[in-house]
């Protein structure tokens, strides 16, 4: 007997492998078979541990059926070789074909067992009838050519499958048995079908699941298809349970995990950056702290990097220092120069962090250096003042009537002195005092300039850099350099359209942009501290960047807009070398790095305009130019076809990975750009913040060869063209390469 789309029979059959014929009675039954229903026989076969060798070429041929039963080429009928000990099996698939009437209650189907190793012989051979629905169990004879017949029946599969759960990537399961795992992270649903004595097996047929829900009952469950990956950081939990073809559905499993979504927080406090630390009179403390959200004790390592050889040869010190928090050191076991603190920092499901504590320097000097602080540091033309405070460290030793004023910017000027008004009997200087203002440890001299006469030599709008010179007690002489602007605040009303102006730079705010009327500053970064110049030169060289003109800072700082403002600045067209266009960037201080924004530049008046959302220090870059146009008939412009220069490196690894610009401002179109050397594919995949996926994308063409601080690089790069509402997204990337698969999260806003 024969059930509609599924029959499931077992036979137990010695048979000989050498050019036999056997036949099999189809018992139908007219309620459960009709056209169209599929039939298949299941055959594993077993060549005996002991066999004397392997069977070569078996095959199974069917040599006779009856004219209603069609074979399909989904079969697998062979060649196959099996070795001593091991099961092959063989498929035969049919479908009920028209013509097939409930008087054929009685039909034989011949089939053929072919080898090439004649003598030989499998032990035994498992006969399954198997289909896709319907779950009957039902007996069938198995006839031989002289009639006899073999084989029975087992009791239907009335057991259920037995589902599991498990994480392809990075996990962690703490003494609690909590499990931690990462955003790229697969979780994986599989299950078997345990044999049960005395009945047969009808293995599993399928696997769901539901995140973060209980369905109510098995049909809600989302079929399981590939791994799953959970981008939403926190608590979270899965509901699983799987079918067999007999219909047996198992009671539903819950298991609970935590997305551990955010790489530790590394926070560096010693070395700061501008720090001066020489020898014979400071001593530098390495001082970070890490935490991450899950992981109590976070893989850390730190390392001391001279980013910058200034003074005498290195010689046998070493360029690369590890370091611990807590340790110290004196300057003079570093070679002098400029260094930095680099701190990496892993937890338990791999995410990684890193921190730089930015540029500090370090000195071999006998004499301590002088340093100097002006406050106020920003003199606004439109407030009143009388004097502006210098601050000398260390004080020992100096002279306040030997102190001068005596260059901006490096070209000398007619020398501003302190003032120095002597009161009192013991005629001490009304404006001079020794202490410790900034709280360091350290005396300061203090003095005070006339503002006026500082005014004079500084024009509106500017940072400039000051020289001050001045003597010792002991005849010794010293130059320190600080920095001072001068502003001019412009009004801007809220509520209306305003525009604030700069001898080189232009400010327009939309009516909608401000809650409250503000007063807005625009300085021009004329002169910089050098070592944070130099960090924003490596910066950009580090992503294929060139620093164009000078940077502008706009204040308040921090100021945050409801609609992006747009700023103009001037660039050097001129600088701009082929394939490349001029962009707008923002110092985005907290990570080190610039930002490029939504720009539009104009070559003919020589400025580049962008958007923005906030305030902080802005400058044109240029930037490398898409090479790519057109589009893919989805919006997405088309993988690069040309071949990649030479000279990069094509191994498979994974470099760089961001979205720019961030935030996606006024239609800019979001663009992924992704270094893992050559790889067969690049698979984009964009979601919200509920994770329903909203844009998928895959790049199979060569990578483009692109250029930054440390030679050429191989590149995908892809703009999501779409019409894409404002919102916060999560993209998973993963590019793949013979087999082996690199993956990596990241979030992008865009506003429109």
């Amino acid at each position: 007997m024969i059930a509609r789309n599924l029959l499931r029979g077992l036979f137990l059959l010695p048979i000989f492998l050498s050019f036999r014929i056997y036949s099999y009675a189809l018992r139908t039954d007219p309620d459960v078979v009709e056209p169209g229903d599929r039939l298949s026989f299941a055959i594993p076969t077993t060549n005996p541990v002991n066999a004397p060798g392997s069977l070569e070429n078996v095959s199974v041929h069917v040599t006779s059926a009856p004219f209603w039963l069609g074979q399909l080429a989904t079969s697998r009928t062979g060649p196959l070789m099996i070795l001593p000990g091991e099961t092959e099996n063989f498929r035969l698939d049919f479908e009920v074909e028209p013509g097939f009437s409930p008087e054929n209650q009685f039909a034989e189907l011949k089939v053929e067992i072919r080898t090439e190793t004649a003598g030989l012989n499998a032990e035994k051979f498992v006969w399954h009838f198997r289909t896709f629905n319907a779950f009957k169990t039902y007996v069938a004879e198995c006839l031989d050519e002289a009639g006899g017949s073999y084989g029975g029946a087992l009791s239907p599969d009335t057991h259920p499958p037995d589902s599991y759960l498990f994480f392809d990537g990075p996990y962690y399961q703490d003494e609690s048995g909590n499990i931690f795992i990462s955003t790229r992270t697969g979780i994986v649903v599989d299950s078997i079908d345990a044999f049960v004595e005395n009945a047969y097996v009808s293995e599993s047929g399928f696997s769901g699941y539901a995140l973060d829900a209980v369905p109510s009952d098995f049909t809600q469950l989302t079929p399981f298809i590939s791994s799953i990956t959970v981008l939403d950081g926190g608590s979270h939990y899965i509901v699983y349970a799987s079918s067999d073809y007999a219909g047996n559905i198992e009671t539903f499993k819950v298991s609970s995990f935590t997305v551990d979504a955010a790489a530790p927080v590394i926070t560096i406090s010693s070395p700061a950056a501008g720090e001066v630390f020489t020898a014979g009179h400071d001593t530098a403390a390495i001082a970070f702290s890490v935490t991450d959200d899950h992981d109590p004790a976070p893989f850390a390592e730190a390392f001391l990097v001279q980013a910058e050889d200034t003074g005498s040869p290195r010689g046998e010190k070493p360029a690369v220092i590890p370091v611990a928090s807590g340790q110290s050191f004196d300057p003079l076991e570093l070679d002098d120069g400029v260094w930095e603190l680099t701190v990496s920092a892993t937890d338990f499901v791999l995410n990684a962090g890193y921190a730089s504590g930015g540029l500090f320097e370090v000195g071999h000097a006998t004499r301590p250096a002088v340093t100097v602080r002006l406050e106020p540091a920003t003199l606004n033309l439109k407030s009143q003042g009388q004097y502006v405070s210098a601050y000398l460290e260390p004080a020992e030793g100096l002279l306040p009537e030997t102190l001068r004023i005596t260059a901006v910017n490096g070209r000398p000027i007619t020398p501003i002195s302190p003032v120095l008004e002597r009161v009192g009997k013991n005629g001490k200087y009304k404006h001079v005092s020794v202490g410790d203002a900034d709280g360091d440890g350290i005396e300061d001299l203090s003095v005070k300039f006339d503002r006026a006469a500082l005014i004079a030599v500084i024009s509106a709008g500017e940072q400039v850099s000051i020289t001050l010179e001045g003597g010792f007690g002991d005849g010794g002489s010293f130059s320190a350099e600080t920095f001072i602007r001068a502003i001019s605040p412009g009004r801007a009303p809220a509520g209306t359209n305003s525009v604030i102006t700069h001898p080189f730079a232009r400010l327009e705010l939309p009516k909608e942009s401000l809650k409250a009327d503000a007063d807005i500053s625009i300085a021009r970064l004329g002169a910089e501290p050098p070592l944070l110049d130099r960090h924003k030169n490596s910066a950009a060289l580090k992503h294929g960047l060139k620093r164009l003109g000078k940077p502008y800072e706009f204040g308040p700082a921090g100021l945050r807009f409801d609609r992006p403002v747009a700023i103009t600045l001037p660039y050097d067209k001129v600088a701009v070398d082929a394939g490349e266009e001029a962009r707008l960037a923002y110092w985005n201080a907290a990570a080190g790095r610039w930002d490029l924004l939504p720009s539009e530049a104009d070559a003919l008046a020589g400025t580049v305009t962008g958007w923005t959302d906030h305030f902080s220090v802005y400058q044109v870059l240029a930037a490398p130019a898409p090479a790519q146009t057109g589009t893919d008939g989805e919006g997405a412009p088309p993988e690069e076809e040309s071949s990649p220069a030479s000279g990069p490196d094509e191994a498979f690894r994974l470099g760089e990975v961001y979205v720019f610009p961030n935030p996606a401002l006024r239609g800019a179109a979001p663009t992924f750009h992704v270094e893992c050397g050559v790889a067969d594919s690049v698979r984009i995949a964009i979601f919200t913040v509920s994770g329903r996926r909203v844009h998928e994308h895959t790049i199979s063409g060569l990578p483009a060869a692109i250029t930054d601080g440390n030679g050429l690089s191989y590149a995908y790069e892809y703009a999501w063209r779409d019409h894409i509402p404002s919102g916060v997204y999560y993209y998973l990337i993963e590019a793949a390469k013979a087999g082996q698969k690199l993956r990596k999260t990241g979030k992008f806003a865009v506003v429109r």
